[in-house]
């Protein structure tokens, strides 16, 4: 399945939320700041990238930005929790490969997630749209 990294501020739900995507099949590699989660893509290649809106240093979107600059993959897939009302997701632009998800989602609904910008086996679906909207 996926090679994840899971960028999360708090440490319990980041916990829960790796043991799911575990039970799922993924390979979960779990960071609490975003200079970390960098460091971390440096060492680790990751098929998806998986983070609440705001961290500590940058928010998702530049964290989503500067992994696909420094690794050259242009297409990196990402999930984006976000607290925001879900009327509000739903007028958000789309970002290219980017699916934002409400901060309460299950675990079920990230794991859907992570199969929508993969080929179910970890690997980027490629298409030449490839924009996920919010959900």
């Amino acid at each position: 399945m996926a090679a994840l990294l899971l960028l999360a501020n708090d440490r319990a739900d980041a916990a829960e939320l790796a043991a799911a995507l575990t039970d799922y099949g993924h390979s979960v590699l779990v960071e609490r700041s975003a200079r970390a989660g960098l460091v971390a893509l440096e060492e680790e290649p990751v098929d998806v990238i998986i983070a609440d809106e705001v961290l500590p240093g940058m928010t998702a979107v530049d964290v989503v930005a500067a992994a696909r600059s420094s690794l050259g993959r242009a297409h990196l897939p990402a999930i984006i929790f976000s607290r925001l009302p879900r009327a509000v997701l739903h007028e958000l632009p789309p970002l290219e490969h980017v699916l934002v998800l409400p901060a309460s989602a299950k675990a079920s609904d990230v794991a859907h997630a992570i199969a929508r910008l993969t080929d179910g086996r970890g690997r980027h679906r490629g298409s030449g749209s490839g924009d996920v909207h919010a959900k």
